[in-house]
């Protein structure tokens, strides 16, 4: 913020990566549009971070450690101490308990049955005793469906099951 018109300090200001440049007297529509855009950028790069945490490094089958963003991940299986990572474009097997596993995750997967955590992001439909996953159909639980039917939908705001 400053009061001069000088060329010289505004294109200096332009190198320090200013978010806007006001002038005195301060107009209140600049001002709001300033503050808009310090929020806007202020939630992109949070999100950008966001983003960049929720991810998880799995050793695939050349000893390679892969970068797995949780968003991919459509469920995870248990098989006795080994843990199957699926993805939209691949599984991972790791030695690793599901319960395990499944601490390092964040809300949006739940346990759905005794072998299985599902993202509940990729959920399309849910019968009785099945959800559908892509082209997974995973056993819905007795002890965990309450759990399930009354999770909100992150990406909908609402709740899956209604009626």
């Amino acid at each position: 913020m400053t009061s001069s018109l000088d060329e010289k300090l505004y294109n200096l200001t332009k190198q320090i990566k200013q978010v806007n440049y006001l002038i005195k007297p301060i107009q209140a529509l600049s001002l709001i549009s300033t503050v808009e855009k310090i929020l806007e950028d202020r939630r992109v790069i949070e999100g950008e971070n966001v983003v960049k945490k929720l991810a998880v490094y799995i050793k695939n089958m050349k000893n390679e450690y892969c970068k797995v963003y949780f968003c991919d991940i459509l469920l995870i299986e248990s098989q006795g101490n080994y843990s199957t990572i699926i993805t939209k474009n691949q599984k991972y097997t790791l030695k690793e308990s599901l319960k395990s596993f499944a601490k390092n995750l964040d809300e949006r997967f739940i346990q759905c049955h005794q072998k299985y955590v599902i993202n509940t992001d990729h959920i399309k439909t849910i019968t009785k005793d099945i959800i559908q996953i892509a082209e997974y159909g995973i056993p819905l639980g007795r002890t965990y469906k309450n759990l399930i039917l009354l999770t909100p939908s992150r990406q909908e705001n609402q709740l899956l099951v209604r009626g």
